[in-house]
């Protein structure tokens, strides 16, 4: 039987293996690598790959294997990865504020955006993320989107709704790429624009640059239309083709979209219209499905998902550079993989200078 650790470290709800380690190292001034040694056991493939035993952090801690397993996913075999984030986030420091030892990385589900009870952006997980989270006493339209995002869940689903964010995401992104005469000059770009400038100030751009920024920049006009794209009554009519004389099904659907961007009597004639691609690609095919935790912490021995590689630090920075320099945020939301590869060439097609980074997405996604 392994000593009992002296001091109590209780986890914090949905925390990862390794933080809870982590923290655990720190309090009781030890080596990381040792206290991973203690609660693990070598694995099949020999003793350099080590596994986590559930049973021997229970000893360690003094906690029973099921209160552990109630905070943390990897010792309970009943979690459902497909409802977890497959990336680690920084919680909210003041919901965590009571577990010593270090931050607390945790695993948010796919709605979770937002810490409504302190009003923190949690966002998506960004490259090079740190502990500070953005509060966001300025754009209380960010918390309002936050619960009704939560309304959506309980009303369709996670992954219907998992789904409708990703196109709702790049449809936004798309439209802000392509400027105001999309939607009659009359549109949510002040509202972006403004959001941006506060989230990301322009005194600082290149070092306070970051994608998750970006993302909440539009979240609330994301989530209202993903509102419309996962009713399974809109989904349907949008199946209706392009033009279609017989049936008012597409042209009620874009009534609808451009009600959602403060617009009316909105019927956009481009038939590579993002909502109409999104109709004639995505309409009629199952929901996407998320990466999940474990398919990304696959090959490490201590459960972690991979750090990010040289190149997406180094295309992260570049965004900074290019960011800083134009104020931009269009593209960076395009091209940004947090919501998915395979979109990308749906929404933006047109042959460029990313054209061969969205190949190699879309074949790294299928």
């Amino acid at each position: 039987m392994l000593r009992r650790l002296p001091i109590p470290i209780p986890p914090a709800a949905n925390e990862t293996v390794k933080s809870y380690l982590l923290r655990l190292a720190t309090v009781h001034d030890v080596i990381y690598q040792e206290m991973w040694t203690w609660v693990s056991v070598p694995g099949d493939a020999g003793a350099k790959a080590r596994v986590l035993c559930g049973q021997r952090l229970a000893e360690a801690t003094g906690y029973a294997l099921d209160h552990l397993a109630k905070a943390l996913p990897e010792l309970n075999p009943d979690t459902d990865w497909l409802l977890l984030r497959d990336t680690p986030q920084f919680a909210c420091s003041r919901c965590t504020a009571r577990h010593g030892g270090g931050h607390v990385m945790r695993l948010f589900a796919h709605h979770e955006y937002a810490c409504r009870r302190h009003g923190y952006w949690l966002g998506p997980p960004d490259v090079g993320q740190d502990h500070s989270l953005r509060h966001l006493a300025d754009l209380p339209e960010i918390l309002s989107a936050q619960r009704k995002h939560h309304r959506l869940v309980r009303a369709y689903g996670p992954i219907p709704v998992f789904d409708a964010l990703i196109h709702a995401f790049k449809i936004c992104a798309v439209l802000w790429k392509n400027g105001p005469e999309e939607t009659y000059g009359d549109s949510r770009w002040w509202h972006w624009d403004q959001r941006l400038d506060r989230i990301i100030p322009k005194t600082d751009s290149q070092k306070m640059f970051s994608h998750s920024g970006c993302y909440a920049a539009i979240y609330p006009e994301a989530v209202t239309i993903a509102g419309l794209l996962a009713s399974p009554t809109w989904r349907a009519k949008a199946t209706a083709p392009f033009g279609d004389p017989d049936t008012d099904d597409r042209w009620e659907l874009c009534e609808q979209f451009g009600l959602r961007l403060g617009l009316r009597e909105y019927y956009p004639e481009d038939q590579k219209h993002p909502l109409h691609l999104w109709a004639d690609h995505h309409a009629a095919q199952p929901h996407m499905t998320p990466t999940t935790f474990p398919e990304r912490r696959l090959k490490n021995t201590d459960g972690t998902p991979p750090a990010p590689s040289t190149r997406t630090l180094r295309k992260h920075h570049q965004a900074a550079r290019y960011f800083a320099k134009n104020r931009y945020a269009a593209n960076t939301l395009i091209y940004h993989h947090h919501t998915n590869a395979p979109v990308i060439e749906t929404y933006y097609p047109q042959p460029g200078p990313y054209a061969r980074q969205r190949a190699r997405l879309a074949e790294t996604a299928n």
